[in-house]
């Protein structure tokens, strides 16, 4: 949810009173998982990026098993 907010409104525009209406939960309670706004955009794009490294390394391996 809040990776679509901030893909939507930016990192500036991102409202964290927003994104834990999204989630729904109370915007106080974010910060019983996270110290920041930054802390919860950086989560973001670790989940974006492992999701893609999965992605390529599966493309690699098929595209590696095809030449054995």
């Amino acid at each position: 949810m809040a990776l679509s907010h901030f893909s939507e409104y930016g990192y500036e525009g991102a409202s964290l009173a927003h994104i834990a209406q999204e989630v729904g939960i109370k915007k106080p309670s974010l910060y019983a998982h996270f110290k920041s706004k930054e802390d919860i955009f950086f989560a973001c794009l670790h989940d974006a990026l492992q999701s893609d490294l999965l992605f390529f390394s599966a493309i690699f391996d098929k595209t590696l098993s095809a030449y054995h």
